[in-house]
C-alpha cells in the first residue's frame, strides 16, 4: 500500500483501538503515516507515533499540523526506546568523514559507541473530529 496515494483499507477504517507508526523522517511522509493510522482508529482509539526531534528536523512542523488533521497530542513518553546505531544507518560514511575532516575509522567507532533514542508521541482524536 502506498500511504501517499491509497486510502486506508475499508476493513480497518474506524475499527482499531490503537495504531502504531514509526514513519520516515519528513513532514509529508510523517503526516501520510499519521493520517493512515488516524483513519483506522475507533472513537476512543489512540495513535502511537515513534519519533525524535534529533532525527526528524521537521517534527515541530508536524506537531503544529496535527490539529488540521483532527488529531491532538495527548502526551510524550520521552526517551522510551534506546537502540544501537549501526554503520548501515549512515550511507557513505567514508564521504561523510571526508566532508567533516575526520578519520573514517574514528567516525565508525563513534557510531558504534552511541545510541539513538525514540520518543513515543500519543495522539488522540480532537474533540471536533
Amino acid at each position: 500500500m502506498d500511504v501517499f496515494e491509497d486510502a486506508a483499507p475499508a476493513a480497518l477504517v474506524g475499527r482499531c483501538a490503537a495504531a502504531i507508526t514509526d514513519p520516515i523522517r519528513s513532514f509529508e511522509a510523517t503526516l501520510a503515516f499519521l493520517e493512515l493510522g488516524a483513519a483506522c482508529l475507533g472513537d476512543a482509539g489512540r495513535l502511537f507515533w515513534a519519533d525524535h526531534p534529533d532525527w526528524n528536523l521537521e517534527l515541530e512542523v508536524v506537531l503544529r499540523a496535527l490539529g488540521d488533521r483532527g488529531l491532538v497530542l495527548e502526551r510524550v513518553e520521552e526517551a522510551l526506546h534506546r537502540y544501537p546505531l549501526e554503520e548501515r544507518m549512515f550511507p557513505d560514511l567514508e564521504g561523510k568523514a571526508a566532508a567533516l575532516g575526520v578519520d573514517a575509522r574514528w567516525l565508525r567507532e563513534l557510531v558504534a559507541s552511541v545510541s539513538g533514542w525514540t520518543h513515543l508521541y500519543v495522539l488522540g482524536a480532537s474533540p471536533e473530529r
